[in-house]
């Protein structure tokens, strides 16, 4: 397959300053679930079936010698922190104090080890509610490169970026926020020689639905609209159950042993943007608000020269991974039209976008490239400056809110570092 080359771009993240990320191999998880006490016991009942209720969006702050990270609980309840070094992590919960008390031990140590345990599950913390009321916050951000600006609002606040009060537990949560959640029980995969032999319909999500959320990002960008091939999403929707009944989550790739192996699948998988959760209920808005805040995959939904892609994602309880989705953006890429002008700016003056925040794992990782960096970060912030024929040279750069001058990262396709040889 031919590749063109990528086109000229320039990346900002808004990164909260913290403490160096993570770095030793295997890496483990740590799981657990943040609720309230309803009923007054002085203990809460995790899961499904009993009064207490879990509570949405409380933070969690982790802890070893050397790493500082936060993550907040998911509208389930449910937090995870996923590739975890291997260390004593402190996990301590720390909600609004206006509105919540923790009522049961914190924080909670969870040592993640490849001798010992690297996967912890059950840190849980139970809170009581001390008064009521909540608030939503926007921040109106600006952006300037040389002679340039441009200004952007976000739906919501990201205090990793401004500084600003975390949102209340109340208001919606982050959706890139899906894939930490706490997994459910595994189901057994089911026997895939019956499955592969057994005639069924695999519904793919309408076209109208995933494609408008879509392109809504594109049109930020002043970009022309994408339109759906239906090879490419019959394709993708073949690699999305693959995944999913295999238990395969984020694979690029197919066996050709395997029952469901598919030659479009396989296409799919090597040319799509892929996205997988444990949640049954995740659609496209969660595949999509996703790759829009993970800046490698982002740039290539904004590639000048994409007209056509295919999608399709797939939802089943079974093993552990209970949805995936695959946005093919690469089979059909081309050069871009000859009337294409740049810069192409992302999100582009006076637009609105509800991605406020870079919180799950990407790889390549553009924090790698961020020296004393780590998630969550505020959303990418692209600027593509030509057609990939020239050489980007960036002298200074400031990122403002107001009169406030913010913190920020920027590299280039030249810029950027990585130590994973892979990468």
């Amino acid at each position: 397959m031919n590749r063109k080359r990528p086109a000229l771009w320039l990346l900002v993240l808004v990164l909260g300053v913290a403490i160096s990320g993570l770095a030793a191999t295997p890496r483990g998880s740590i799981r657990g679930f943040v609720y309230q006490d309803v009923d007054g016991d002085g203990a809460c009942e995790y899961g499904v079936g009993g009064v207490d209720l879990p509570v949405n969006g409380a933070t969690l702050i982790f802890s070893t010698d050397d790493t500082l990270l936060t993550l907040y609980s998911g509208s389930d309840g449910s937090y995870g922190l996923v590739a975890a070094g291997q260390g004593r992590w402190l996990v301590r919960a720390a909600p609004a104090a206006s509105r919540w008390s923790v009522i049961s031990t914190n924080p909670l140590l969870a040592e993640v080890s490849a001798t010992g345990q690297l996967l912890h599950t059950g840190v849980n913390f139970c809170l009581r509610a001390v008064s009521s009321g909540a608030s939503s916050f926007a921040v109106a951000v600006a952006e300037s490169s040389t002679s340039i600006t441009h200004s952007v609002s976000l739906l919501r606040d990201d205090a990793a970026s401004s500084g600003e009060t975390l949102p209340a537990e109340d208001t919606d949560p982050v959706v890139s926020e899906a894939l930490l959640s706490f997994p459910p029980v595994s189901e057994p995969v089911p026997d895939l020689e019956m499955i592969a032999a057994t005639p069924v319909g695999v519904e793919a999500p309408p076209v109208a639905e995933w494609l408008s959320y879509l392109n809504q990002f594109r049109t930020m960008a002043g970009m022309a609209a994408l339109a759906d091939n239906p090879a490419l999403t019959l394709g993708s929707q073949a690699h999305a159950r693959y995944m999913v009944i295999n238990d395969k989550p984020i694979a690029h790739s197919e066996s050709p042993s395997n029952p469901l192996f598919s030659e479009a699948g396989l296409q799919a998988a090597k040319n799509g943007n892929i996205f997988a959760t444990t949640q049954f209920q995740a659609d496209h808005e969660w595949a999509i608000n996703f790759w829009i805040s993970a800046p490698f995959h982002l740039i290539r939904i904004l590639d000048p020269g994409l007209a056509e892609v295919g999608y399709g994602d797939y939802n089943e309880a079974v093993g552990n991974f209970h949805m995936s989705a695959v946005l093919d953006v690469a089979s059909n890429v081309g050069a871009p039209p000859a009337n294409q002008t740049y810069p192409i700016y992302f999100p582009g003056d006076g637009s609105v976008t509800p991605i406020v925040r870079h919180s799950l794992y990407e790889w390549p990782d553009p924090v790698d490239s961020c020296s004393g960096y780590t998630r969550p970060t505020g959303p990418p912030i692209i600027l593509q400056l030509g057609d990939g024929t020239l050489t980007p040279s960036v002298s200074s750069y400031t990122f403002m809110a107001g009169d406030r001058r913010l913190a920020a990262c920027v590299f280039t396709e030249t810029s950027y570092t990585n130590p994973d040889p892979y990468a």
